[in-house]
């Protein structure tokens, strides 16, 4: 039996998570002039709310909400290991979890996906965002509006 869960995200999940994560998002942060280690720091240092998503103890994606609890509006970032794309639908069951937590605390959800990633643009749509616009050359940016 395959055991899901979510934890507290900590700072060496970051590493972690810059080794692991899927080949198309290391090469597009590469291309756009990103290192993905150092980003994912930063994203991981601004966030009041962290979380790490583990299939069978192993780290699979981890995210949070950029901005402090006391903001009205909340940045999603999430980064995704190459192997939790075959556990897709229990991602976003847990996502789902998470979104709905955060949505009673932020006015507004936000996330801006990169542009050439069709996959975590069509994820991101099944959880219940929607396009705002099309931001900049390298992003779509989108918001959060729940599930009907």
């Amino acid at each position: 039996m395959i055991r899901y869960e979510m934890t507290e995200c900590r700072r060496h999940h970051c590493g972690l998570m810059a080794r692991r994560m899927r080949a198309a998002d290391r090469a597009a942060m590469v291309a756009a002039g990103y290192d993905p280690h150092r980003e994912i720091v930063h994203r991981f240092q601004e966030s009041a709310y962290r979380r790490a998503w583990l299939i069978d103890g192993e780290l699979a994606a981890i995210g949070g909400v950029s901005g402090t609890l006391a903001a009205s509006d909340g940045y999603i970032w999430m980064v995704v290991a190459q192997m939790a794309t075959r556990h897709a639908l229990a991602l976003a069951r847990m996502t789902r979890g998470v979104l709905a937590e955060v949505s009673v605390t932020f006015r507004a959800v936000e996330s801006v996906m990169m542009a050439g990633d069709g996959r975590a643009v069509e994820f991101a749509r099944f959880l219940g965002f929607c396009v705002v616009d099309g931001g900049p050359a390298w992003g779509v940016r989108m918001r959060y509006q729940g599930r009907a």
